[in-house]
């Protein structure tokens, strides 16, 4: 097995020196996602985010995020998130961001006004799409919240 070190160098790379698959992408972040060190990385999986060279990387850094931290992921990278899916050229990336956004099932009025305007003006389909499931699955969230605290 890779140390964390060795991912975060791999990740740091994607795309050097070879035409990289959407799988590349995916099993090098749920290789994160499953290392028993994988707390360690997020710090820098963070950092990777602002990455502006390599939308491999951004994207890679993304993905092994929402796996790691799911419904755990703090405010400040879900605050990240919404910039992403507000300033993004990437259209899988701002969906990869909405998708995060929407596995922490929590938000703030500004995040709801981002993933709103992205469901709703979005040029791509599937963005909207994740957008728009991002914003259900917060809704949903806080309905079992409420029902929680009346129980």
């Amino acid at each position: 097995m890779l140390t964390i070190s060795e991912l975060l160098e791999e990740a740091e790379h994607l795309g050097d020196d070879r035409l990289i698959m959407p799988i590349d992408i995916f099993a090098l972040a749920q290789r994160f996602s499953v290392h028993p060190d994988r707390d360690q990385a997020v710090p820098r999986l963070i950092q990777l985010l602002d990455d502006p060279e390599n939308l491999y990387t951004r994207f890679a850094a993304l993905r092994a995020l929402r796996l790691i931290l799911g419904a755990n992921a703090s405010q400040a990278l879900l605050d990240k998130a919404s910039s992403i899916l507000r300033t993004e050229a990437s259209p899988a990336i701002r969906a990869e961001a909405a998708r995060l956004i929407g596995d922490a099932g929590r938000s703030t009025p500004e995040i709801c006004a981002a993933l709103e305007t992205a469901a709703v003006s979005d040029d791509t389909d599937y963005v909207r799409a994740d957008a728009a499931r991002a914003l259900a699955a917060i809704a949903e969230s806080a309905v079992q919240r409420r029902d929680r605290s009346a129980d």
